[in-house]
């Protein structure tokens, strides 16, 4: 069963009984200018996003990405970087702690949001242009973005596929697309083209679109313990990303609060 029919069937059983559902009866939705519960507070700045619960003695870390798609890591200089006013630590995968890779996405018995198979900061290996390839925390969001510029990186690169046309000759096909056939075939469409009176054969595509949220991606840790931490995110999976975050295992990197951020 796929991951998107589980879900459904999920929440099918803890959604209320329409026939029995009073709102459903004196509150009818579509077609109608319906404020959001939270839009107020949205647009007059008084929504509190996830980097924006207090806690004492916060840290600010800021990530260094790959600029390169494909290739390894032959020398990655921090020294800059960590003398730099306010910098606590630069974490590289030369000293971070072993950590493990979050099983894929899964809304099953035990949740998961990983979404890739690279060990993240436990690897020299670069597999994608924005890989986080480095970690500066500092005692400010400024100090710690500034001391992130300043490490430099040394990559032996290697060709990159970055287009669909280049990898269709050595695409395969999956087993499965989230539980379900990779194919779906109704009748026999090679030949309705061939015997239909008209065919039009054209090819469309469309520019990429970004996803523009109105908050930081951003989030709060807290350690509150060896073995205990407390983070504040934006999520639609809180459960698979708490179970994906305690399977990491890792050590805890400075024994601050840490606020991390996409620079």
């Amino acid at each position: 069963m796929s991951i998107i029919r589980r879900a459904v069937e999920q929440i099918a059983q803890v959604m209320p009984n329409r026939a029995e559902d009073e709102l459903q009866r004196s509150h009818r939705y579509l077609g109608q200018p319906i404020d959001r519960l939270d839009g107020v507070e949205k647009v007059t700045g008084a929504a509190r996003f996830s980097a924006e619960y207090p806690v004492e003695g916060l840290a600010h870390a800021s990530i260094v990405f790959s600029t390169i798609a494909k290739g390894v890591i032959e020398r990655i200089e921090t020294a800059a970087a960590g003398q730099a006013p306010g910098v606590i630590t630069v974490v590289t995968h030369l000293n971070a702690p072993p950590m493990k890779v979050p099983a894929p996405m899964s809304i099953g018995s035990t949740p998961s949001a990983g979404s890739t198979s690279v060990k993240i900061l436990n690897t020299d290996r670069v597999t994608w242009n924005g890989q986080p390839i480095a970690v500066v925390v500092a005692e400010t969001e400024e100090r710690a973005a500034h001391a992130a510029s300043l490490v430099r990186v040394t990559y032996a690169t290697e060709p990159a596929v970055t287009s669909f046309e280049a990898a269709i000759a050595q695409a395969k096909t999956p087993k499965d697309v989230l539980g379900e056939s990779p194919e779906i075939v109704h009748g026999d469409p090679d030949e309705a083209l061939r015997s239909g009176a008209h065919a039009v054969d054209l090819t469309f595509t469309t520019p990429p679109y970004n996803h523009n949220a109105i908050e930081p991606h951003a989030a709060i840790a807290v350690w509150t313990g060896d073995d205990r931490v407390t983070v504040y995110d934006t999520s639609q999976f809180t459960a698979g990303g708490a179970s994906s975050l305690a399977s990491l295992r890792p050590t805890s990197i400075v024994s601050a609060p840490l606020f991390v951020t996409n620079s």
